[in-house]
């Protein structure tokens, strides 16, 4: 069998690994069988505030744009996730998919447009 923990906190996600195992321990001596767990830190949880300089110049480029920038927390896994673990701040930008990993995405044209906008203003600014 195979699983997953994610967190939007490092810790607590392998706080949550540990009871997983002793769960499966306790299950395993009950029952007089065995078993190995094999995991993997693939993914290191990260934050990045509202106040760091690469939020406010995201929401100002979506300004820039006139959009909304909204900010929202993910499970996803990223580049950025290695990124942030050596020191360099960033964030993931949508590019508004819609029906994401399935066979059913698409983004619309005005979405790609409109990425495209915001991607050449952040190339920009100063």
């Amino acid at each position: 069998c195979s699983g997953e923990v994610r967190s939007f906190d490092h810790n607590k996600a392998l706080g949550q690994l540990r009871i997983l195992e002793n769960a499966f321990s306790a299950a395993a001596s009950e029952t007089g069988a065995s078993f190995t767990v094999v995991s993997s830190v693939d993914l290191t949880a990260y934050e990045i505030y509202r106040d760091e300089p690469v939020v406010s110049r995201f929401l100002g480029a979506c300004s820039k744009i006139g959009t909304d920038g909204k900010l929202t927390s993910t499970f996803g896994g990223s580049d950025n996730h290695n990124f942030v673990l050596h020191g360099i701040k960033g964030i993931v930008l949508s590019c508004g998919m819609n029906n994401v990993h399935s066979t059913d995405e698409y983004i619309s044209t005005a979405d790609l447009v409109k990425g495209a906008a915001l991607v050449s203003v952040l190339i920009t600014l100063p």
